[in-house]
């Protein structure tokens, strides 16, 4: 019994981590893109994948902060 009751607190906690994770990626990726822009100013379409992995960061944490 004591190893059904863990192994359900540990999807659970599974289940959180992974949503947090991918909220967390996201927004290192993001930052991590207007870090090379920054760096790398000529580089061709570095603005755009910057504000691709921005608004890409924005929508993640819009969605797990509204999440219902």
């Amino acid at each position: 019994m004591l190893l059904f009751i863990l192994f359900f607190f540990l999807f659970a906690l599974a289940a959180s981590l992974f949503r947090f994770l991918a909220v967390f990626v996201q927004v290192s990726l993001a930052l991590y893109a207007v870090h090379w822009v920054a760096e790398n100013p000529h580089v061709y379409g570095g603005y755009f994948v910057a504000l691709l992995f921005l608004l890409l960061a924005v929508r993640a944490v819009s969605r797990w902060v509204n999440k219902p």
